[in-house]
């Protein structure tokens, strides 16, 4: 089964099946198991991947890439953690990322989710 469809949360969200579409937790945490397949961007607190993600990565926290994780986009967060047997294949940018609500900036003022649903159409 595939669900389909932007989420924007106040929670922690863990994806174990397959998952299309843009994720905004701009205060929590996206866990994706190792089960999991996410074709979409995503802006978080923090990520957690363990399973495949193809699209962008915004976080202001962490974003920890476990063994077996593949990622197929970019990276912009102030902490990356990549586990030996993660793959990534995109740029990886490390630096503050500001977010306040669904209303995030990078240190230069862009909005973030701006651009990921700008790119959102192009995965």
């Amino acid at each position: 089964m595939t669900v389909t469809g932007d989420l924007t949360g106040n929670e922690d969200l863990i994806v174990d099946g397959r998952l299309e579409g843009t994720i905004e937790l701009p205060q929590h945490v996206l866990t994706v198991g190792p089960r999991g397949t996410l074709n979409g961007h995503v802006l978080a607190a923090s990520v957690i991947v363990a399973g495949r993600v193809k699209g962008d990565i915004i976080a202001s926290g962490a974003v920890s890439l476990l063994e077996n994780a593949s990622v197929d986009g970019d990276i912009t967060t102030p902490r990356l953690t990549l586990l030996e047997g993660a793959h990534c294949r995109g740029r990886a940018c490390v630096r503050e990322v500001l977010v306040a609500g669904s209303a995030a900036k990078t240190p230069k003022g862009r909005s973030p989710s701006a651009g990921l649903r700008e790119r959102a159409g192009r995965s």
